[in-house]
């Protein structure tokens, strides 16, 4: 797949912003040239006005303008490999079976310090009672030398590492040098599960997982994505290099609305020409993806998985680009629905919007610190709900209407299934250092919600992770840490712990 269908195409031109992912030259084989970033537009009441950001001559025109060098040779490699996995044409892309897969499991990337914050997860994990196996992949080889007291260590989790430099060839590693974002592409090929939860190493699940699997709704689609909070910015391009037809004369749903008259019609005040582009036939829907989890079944979507490896080998320089125009968290995060979708296999989209969790400053801004991404299985309950109510729902005027009635994060708080909690992420130094949640000396607790929590206190069970890594007899990230960061970090994570003793989230 690699040398042959690769576009040698490189990283876009952009002058009014900077990014590692562009240059400040223009070159023949570049992408394109950035005017801007794509503005990043929800899906609530106070962003409608912006919905026609999100039209097809916004998406085309105002982001990321498509060199048209590049355009016949990315159609080209592009249209090639979907037909060839399509048309399982290629013996080599041929799904192996039992004998690499089998079973259930939950996997991260870890190496470094990202290993040190999936043990503070797989403390949580065991902590719900889940019992689930659970695989890290270590991505190099010095992460190989330095992790492996942790990779002793989790076995007493039913964990385990897996190594990307015993999997993949070294003529694949050497030529792409992967990093970031790549490597969950190579995690799920990696891990030895057929059923894989692919969590990121600061996304906290809250409950028991072991029956997540044996859902109807994961059985039917083997692919469950969750929501970020924007509509999507994929570039139009995107869908012609693939040779997709999107039908601008078919709009098919209206954000979120799939059921209301709105969903095939104009609301009021909006033109033609301002409909959002993901609203239309062929595209993928709205909402953008979350992957900080991800839940996949490898034998349904062995080609989602190989696709989804191109967009993330090719995506710094490419795909990346056209499918999110450098909107909010630009990265792998579309590429597995981008995939699945190019090629007319089944997944679910969860609508129901996550909850934040965070405070307010002493400025009066608030500062989101997590947000609760909800059970699939309730929302899979609230889409019956909708569908049973259509008849209701033939004369709505609100755009918003639906999303309010069946999937705001209010209405789902009590079916939070994970947090994400990436604002700051809980890494002990970092934490201690620059003195989260600290204020005029005084520990406060940041995470609050109990609704989502549901009686975890989640921010407790972190730091006992991190005392009993860190702060007692265990040795195995010292070789991260200088004696006094030590110190620093466990007198940081005893404060915390003493906070949690004194004032009790949970009666």
């Amino acid at each position: 797949m690699n040398e042959y269908y690769n576009p040698n195409i490189t990283y876009p031109y952009a002058n009014s912003f900077v990014e590692k992912d562009t240059r400040k030259e223009f070159l023949e084989n570049s992408l394109g040239t950035y005017h801007d970033r794509c503005p990043t537009v929800g899906l609530d009441t106070n962003d409608v006005k912006n919905w026609p950001f999100t039209s097809k001559k916004a998406l085309g025109e105002n982001c990321l303008v498509v060199n048209p060098n590049i355009e016949e040779r990315l159609h080209k490699k592009h249209k090639e490999l979907i037909s060839t996995l399509a048309l399982n044409q290629d013996s080599t892309f041929q799904y192996p079976g039992e004998e690499l897969y089998k079973g259930d499991g939950i996997v991260f990337v870890g190496g470094g310090s990202y290993s040190l914050m999936t043990f503070s997860v797989i403390k949580v994990i065991r902590a719900s009672g889940t019992t689930l196996p659970i695989e890290v992949l270590i991505p190099t080889d010095e992460d190989s030398k330095n992790d492996v007291k942790f990779c002793s260590l989790i076995e007493e989790y039913n964990g385990k590492c897996v190594y990307l430099n015993r999997i993949f060839s070294k003529e694949l590693l050497e030529e792409n040098e992967f990093k970031g974002f790549q490597y969950k592409s190579l995690a799920l090929f990696a891990s030895s599960f057929e059923n894989v939860l692919l969590l990121d190493a600061d996304d906290y699940p809250l409950k028991n997982l072991d029956v997540l699997f044996q859902h109807k709704v994961f059985k039917d689609n083997g692919l469950i994505l969750w929501p970020d909070f924007w509509r999507r910015t994929t570039h139009p391009f995107f869908y012609e290099s693939a040779n997709i037809k999107v039908d601008t004369t078919k709009r098919v749903r209206n954000g979120l609305d799939t059921v209301s008259n709105l969903a095939t019609s104009l609301h009021e005040g909006e033109k033609s020409q301002d409909i959002p582009f993901h609203d239309f036939a062929g595209t993928i829907p709205d909402p953008s993806s979350e992957t900080g989890q991800m839940m996949l079944n490898k034998k349904k979507h062995w080609k989602t998985l190989l696709l989804s490896l191109y967009y993330n080998i090719y995506g710094p320089n490419v795909f990346y680009h056209l499918l999110s125009q450098y909107s909010s968290g630009q990265g792998d995060k579309e590429t597995f629905i981008a995939a699945a979708h190019l090629l007319h296999l089944p997944y679910y989209q969860i609508f129901s919007s996550a909850s934040v969790d965070g405070y307010f400053t002493e400025t009066g801004d608030f500062r989101g610190l997590t947000y609760y991404q909800k059970d699939f299985r309730a929302d899979y309950q609230a889409k019956l709900m909708m569908e049973s109510e259509i008849s209701s729902l033939a004369s709505v005027q609100d755009p918003v209407y639906v999303k309010q009635t069946y999937f705001t994060g209010d209405l789902s708080q009590d079916h939070a299934l994970f947090a994400h909690c990436n604002q700051p992420k809980f890494h002990p130094l970092k934490m201690a250092v620059n003195n989260e949640f600290i204020k005029n000396d005084q520990h406060f607790r940041g995470y609050t919600h109990k609704k989502c929590l549901a009686g975890l206190d989640l921010e407790k069970e972190i730091n006992l992770a991190f005392d009993e890594l860190l702060c007692g007899n265990l040795d195995t990230f010292n070789y991260m840490f200088q004696k006094n960061e030590i110190k620093i970090m466990c007198n940081y994570v005893k404060e915390r712990l003493d906070l949690f003793e004194r004032e009790k989230l949970f009666n």
